[in-house]
């Protein structure tokens, strides 16, 4: 898995997750070795997040019962039944973004207040 960096801002929008919340995640992962911070050389009010090798392993084992369990779960269903369930989560995904595109919209009181 590759390790990449990312700005502790950008994790929190996109997990939707508060700064004062985040922080905290944060803390307890450096304190557990599964990630490391570092400020911005070029802006040093910017931390970025990188995952340690360890969280990378963590991280593909988590992928690899992910996929175990899929195919576990696939073995139980007939095709037409699996097709049914991919549809539907496809579904389900695409009403999610919906919600996100409305939410995250110049318009959206959530933005206009200043929330994330």
């Amino acid at each position: 898995m590759e390790r990449k960096a990312a700005k502790t801002l950008d994790l929190g929008r996109e997990a939707g997750i508060p700064p004062a919340t985040l922080i905290g995640i944060l803390d307890e992962l450096e304190k557990r070795g599964l990630v490391a911070r570092v400020r911005s050389p070029e802006d040093k009010r910017v931390v970025m997040v990188t995952p340690t090798p360890g969280a990378s392993a963590i991280v593909e084992r988590h992928r690899m019962e992910d996929c175990n369990f899929m195919e576990n779960l696939a073995c139980t269903l007939e095709p037409e039944e699996m097709a049914e369930l991919d549809r539907l989560l496809v579904k389900l995904l695409d009403s999610i973004e919906d919600i996100r595109a409305l939410l995250e919209a110049p318009h959206s009181p959530r933005v206009e207040e200043g929330k994330t």
